[in-house]
């Protein structure tokens, strides 16, 4: 499909959702503008929450839970499955909606500078102190090694002081020159390069038998600098070379809760959340106030399905950090579970207002609203999360399902419904039995039942065991040639939450 043919179904599938949110027949040939064509965000699929042992109920506060049990949740290869809930709660009818989980994660604190803190105490949690990057002392020792006071005021004394203090400066002077060489870098660094000069500086000073002070600031800046390139290669998809660095950095500076948290949302991404659970833990441990950390506990809380923790844990980090949208999110996406609807808004509402342009905090709301029988209001979501990133699969997909399987008629469109889920097939919507199940919907609802037979068999050859009863009651109903339609009310299973600080 090519470029000009992708952006004018993109204008009429919007076009089609703005028209039904407010309830208006759409006229074929009135389309909408062009939408921002600059993605923003990326779908990255869906997930399931499978049956768990719960952990052990902790009765401190969420930021002293230190020895609470792991939560037991899937393993890697289970990640993906998808769970379909009718109104009743059975897994049969509706599928999932939602987004695969990724993590919170955090971004290293400025440059080291032995002056930070004095200039930005209001920050003086996520920023460096001078005890950790060296103390003011070494660091004018070093930088002040060939200065001697004024002969012409200097007493004798004075002069043999000088030059005893310049004899024990000069001795170690190759250690010296390497970290004010490191030193200096990390002050302007924002480059892979860059970064790893400091490490090597500094562990070249290591090797050299820098001592007391010395070796500890040695330490110190190139547990820094692994961070923040680990940081870099993680952000190109660099997987293990990043872990490697975030592992690197804990090695010079076990206390280096930054990189132990990015160290936790990698191995939170590869599957292994047992251990990422407890680097979390340690986290907080370090930094009761890191919001992020909480964030992150809370998304492995939910991928055990104990969402009273996961709960407590969002509404600490937005205790912690109002303005927060993932913890906003996550309350509202906890209370969407747990049926609490009307509560549930007001914080998809927050969410919003903090992030108005965010697709993903958009389509989430927006299947609040479809869940509440909302549809018009729906659509404006999900047409405004298309238009924020015409790239965004879900909102193709969960405008689509909309579309082809509403029970109000007024809000069923054929032909958009089609378009949708051809859209979100284009643009890489994660599971693709679910979206062929969207597709088979939306044909059925076009009255192309043969081809929904078709679809929906494909979907049927390659879905996990625990989706295949819900579509083969759809497919028993094209086969009677039925469409399929959703109850006024459903049930979310999943949750959203962002890679990382933009």
């Amino acid at each position: 499909m090519d470029a000009t043919t992708l952006s004018n179904n993109r204008k009429r599938l919007l076009a089609a959702l703005l028209a039904l949110s407010v309830g208006l027949a759409l006229s074929k040939s009135a389309w909408s503008a062009e939408a921002d064509s600059s993605p923003k965000h990326s779908a990255r699929g869906t997930v399931v929450f499978v049956t768990p042992t719960k952990p052990a109920k902790i009765s401190t506060p969420p930021g002293e839970r230190q020895n609470e049990t792991r939560p037991q949740v899937a393993s890697s290869s289970n990640v993906n499955s998808p769970s379909h809930r009718s109104a009743q709660g059975d897994l049969v009818l509706v599928p999932q909606r939602q987004l695969q989980p990724s993590f919170q994660r955090s971004r290293s604190a400025p440059k080291p500078s032995t002056t930070r803190v004095a200039q930005q105490p209001q920050r003086a949690l996520q920023e460096p102190t001078a005890k950790q990057f060296g103390s003011r002392r070494l660091i004018e020792a070093m930088r002040n090694r060939n200065t001697r006071p004024s002969s012409a005021k200097a007493t004798p004394a004075d002069h043999v002081k000088a030059v005893q203090h310049q004899e024990e400066i000069d001795a170690r002077d190759p250690v010296a020159e390497l970290l004010i060489e490191a030193h200096s870098i990390s002050l302007h660094a924002n480059t892979e390069a860059d970064y790893s000069k400091v490490i090597e500086h500094s562990t070249a000073a290591l090797r050299q038998g820098s001592q007391k002070e010395e070796r500890q600031f040695a330490h110190l800046l190139a547990s820094w600098a692994y961070n923040r390139r680990g940081q870099i290669r993680a952000d190109q998809g660099q997987e293990e070379l990043s872990a490697a660095d975030f592992q690197a950095a804990l090695d010079n500076n076990s206390n280096n809760w930054r990189a132990l948290h990015n160290r936790g949302v990698s191995l939170a991404q590869q599957g292994s959340f047992a251990e990422a659970f407890d680097d979390f833990n340690r986290v907080i441990q370090l930094n009761p106030k890191y919001a992020k950390a909480y964030v992150n506990r809370a998304t492995l809380f939910m991928q055990a399905n104990d969402l009273q923790s996961a709960l407590e844990d969002y509404q600490f980090a937005a205790k912690v950090d109002p303005k927060f949208s993932t913890a906003q999110l996550g309350i509202g996406r906890v209370l969407h579970m747990l049926g609490k609807w009307d509560e549930a808004i007001t914080f998809f509402e927050a969410a919003v207002q903090f992030e108005p342009d965010n697709a993903e905090i958009l389509c989430s709301r927006g299947d609040l609203l479809a869940d509440m029988g909302q549809y018009g209001k729906a659509l404006a979501d999900y047409a405004r999360a298309i238009e924020v990133n015409p790239e965004f699969a879900h909102a193709y997909r969960n405008g689509s399902w909309l579309l082809a399987t509403c029970p109000d008629a007024q809000f069923r469109d054929p032909e958009n419904a089609l378009l949708g889920a051809r859209q979100a097939l284009e643009f890489g919507y994660g599971q693709r039995h679910v979206i062929l199940d969207t597709l088979a919907a939306a044909l059925a609802n076009a009255g192309q039942y043969n081809e929904a037979i078709r679809t929906l068999q494909e979907a049927l050859a390659i879905a996990p065991d625990e989706s295949k009863p819900a579509y083969a009651q759809r497919l028993k109903l094209y086969r009677q040639q039925q469409p399929f339609r959703t109850e006024p009310v459903g049930e979310v299973s999943q949750a959203v939450f962002e890679v990382s600080d933009k």
